[in-house]
Formats: structure tokens, sequence, C-alpha cells
């Protein structure tokens, strides 16, 4: 939705991610202010190549070149078609696996982004593959959206975080920081439903405007 949306715009589309206000520009802008914190975030503390595993994070490939740091964009074989067109400019490796990870080489990596939401099955699977792909100071980046509390939600495919900080520590991670970026992610949602609302109306009038030219030109109408 958010890459039709922006595309009906006219806006450059370099990612799907939410993003980071203010949000009194484009949602584009908003999105490349989260890219940019981001790539600041990832540059720090490296030690050894770092893998971009999601569709968004295709820009940071030149950004992390200029800083010399070695980075690898990696795309799930089953989100390559989420692809925003603005990433292909950069080079892509579809993996294969939770995220993408199992194509990677044991000890093979610093640092492993992984953007999108993990589904409450698939925790243990992402966090045992990372874990083997890391080196033994490697970290690991997830962005995505969790549940703070499901007590009240009777099933849900979405993980919560305090099973996601059991499994890490069972697997020997340690949790450096948490990031709540709710807010921002509820403003980036409020914003694609108004653009929504917006484009809406102006196909609905374009709409019907052929509409009557047609019915003046005595077209017979079809709608399937």
């Amino acid at each position: 939705m958010l890459s039709a949306v922006q595309q009906l715009e006219g806006e450059s589309l370099g990612a799907i991610c939410y993003g980071l206000g203010p949000f009194d520009g484009s949602l584009a802008e908003a999105q490349q202010r989260f890219l940019q914190t981001l790539g600041t975030d990832i540059a720090s503390n490296i030690d050894g190549r770092v893998i971009l595993a999601g569709v968004s994070l295709g820009t940071l490939i030149a950004e992390l070149a200029e800083k010399r740091i070695e980075a690898q964009w990696l795309v799930p074989d089953y989100c390559v078609g989420l692809l925003p067109a603005a990433n292909h400019s950069a080079d892509f490796t579809v993996g294969t696996g939770t995220a993408g990870l199992a194509s990677l080489d044991t000890d093979s990596c610093g640092k492993i982004v992984v953007e999108g939401t993990v589904p409450y099955l698939e925790q243990l699977a992402l966090l045992t593959e990372a874990k083997r792909v890391l080196t033994a100071n490697g970290e690991l980046l997830l962005i995505g959206e969790y549940l703070d509390d499901d007590s009240r939600i009777e099933r849900s495919e979405l993980a919560n975080l305090s099973s996601l900080r059991q499994l890490s520590k069972r697997l020997g991670f340690r949790i450096l920081e948490e990031r709540d970026c709710s807010e921002a992610g509820l403003a980036s949602v409020r914003a694609l439903e108004q653009k929504a609302d917006e484009m809406q109306t102006q196909i609905l009038s374009d709409t019907e405007v052929d509409v009557a030219a047609l019915e003046l030109a005595g077209a017979e109408l079809r709608f399937i």
C-alpha cells in the first residue's frame, strides 16, 4: 500500500519502512530521516562485514561504502517483489530462510540488521541463524513491530517483547539497547492513511470525469 501511494503521488520511492517526524513534509522525507538515523547507528562499533537484511536497506549501501564499511544487501526470497524501484541501483543478494540468513556462512558477519516484522513462530529460527552467522563480538539490530502486552489477545502472529528477550538471553545474546519508535510508527500510519484518502478522492474524481466524457460520446460502459 505504501509503495502504491508514493508512486501515485510521484515521490521517489526508496523505502517502505516507517519514518521519523516531523511529518510536516512528505512521508518519503520522514523515511529518509529514519534511514539516516539507522545508518549512523550501523556505522558505530563495526567488527567485520555488515549484513543489511531487508527491503528498505539498500539505500544505505553507498553511505556505508563512503565510510569504508563493507556491507552486503540481503533480500529474503519472499520479499523480492516488494523492492522499491529506487533501491534497484544497489546490488542485492537473494537470501533464503528466516530473514534470508540461512544462505550466509558461519562466523562471517560483524553486524546484522534485520528489517521487518518477525512472526511469533519464527523468533527462534531468526535468533539461532543470527547467532550462527555473527562473529564472537557481533551485533544484531532488529527493526520491526512487536507486542508489548499480549495478555488480552487470544492469538497473535506478532512476537511479543518478553518472549524475544527470553529467547535472546537463552541463546547467549546480551541486550544492549531497546528503542521504542511506536509514536513514529503510528504517525507514519496516520500520514499514509491521509495520503491514501487524498489519492482515492483524486482517483475517483478523475474517473468520474472520464466516465462522463464516455457517456457523452455514447459509449457503453462495463465494469468488470
